[in-house]
């Protein structure tokens, strides 16, 4: 199976420190969802700078998890904010999103397990 997240990454940025890792995995949890319903709720509202806002934070936050995947399809959605035609680009970025919400969901998932597993070992 491979990672969503990049566990190697994710670890050597705190320097191993394990209740770091835990921590960044804690609000990793908590923010992810906040901002998916606000990205969502802008596309519903079609606030293309809410949208190009979000999608910009959320570059920051998954890139802190090594979360690569995603830094693609956020950086054409923060694109497609920005583009002409309309209807378009409100398809488009729908469409970008289902993508965002199943590979956040499965880091969301990876990383439970990972905490769990630390959690464990110590």
């Amino acid at each position: 199976m491979n990672s969503t997240i990049n566990l190697d990454y994710l670890s050597a940025s705190v320097g191993g420190h394990k209740e770091i890792l835990l921590e960044l995995f804690d609000i990793f949890i908590k923010q992810i969802p906040e901002n998916i319903a606000s990205l969502n709720e802008a596309i519903s509202n079609a606030d293309y700078p809410a949208i190009k806002q979000i999608s910009h934070k959320l570059k920051s936050t998954v890139s802190v998890m090594g979360i690569s995947t995603l830094k693609p399809i956020l950086d054409q959605m923060e694109f497609l904010a920005t583009a002409d035609h309309e209807d378009l680009r409100l398809d488009s970025i729908k469409k970008l999103f289902e993508q965002v919400k199943e590979i956040c969901t499965m880091a969301i998932e990876e990383i439970l397990f990972e905490k769990n597993r630390i959690s464990t070992v110590n």
